[in-house]
């Protein structure tokens, strides 16, 4: 979560009270960065972050926020690819960067 100043605060306060589904929105897109916050990588974390990621998609389901649900129906796409993360801590970022520099190339 941000750590957010007074004026900031009041903002966001004003900025609820006119749109309260931001309030949903904040909460729902915190809890999924809330899932990337491990420091150790393994089969428990794998677990965990599971078990996390399904509550997540069960709760965006449970909103009404068509947005996030669009969102939510791209990870479950990914979703194999998202949680090896949390097994090794090891991404696809090299072979995404290799492969963009491939169609720059063949382009």
């Amino acid at each position: 979560q941000y750590k957010w100043g007074t004026n900031m605060k009041k903002r966001i306060t004003i900025l609820i009270k006119l749109f309260p589904n931001l309030q949903k929105i904040y909460k729902l897109i915190s809890a999924f960065r809330g899932i990337y916050t491990v420091k150790e990588f393994g089969e428990n974390t794998y677990l965990k972050a599971k078990t996390a990621l399904n509550k997540w998609f069960k709760n965006v389901g449970a909103s009404d926020i068509s947005e996030l649900q669009n969102f939510a129906s791209t990870v479950k796409h990914h979703k194999n690819n998202i949680l090896a993360y949390f097994k090794t801590g090891d991404t696809n970022a090299y072979a995404e960067s290799l492969n963009a520099k491939l169609q720059r190339f063949l382009g």
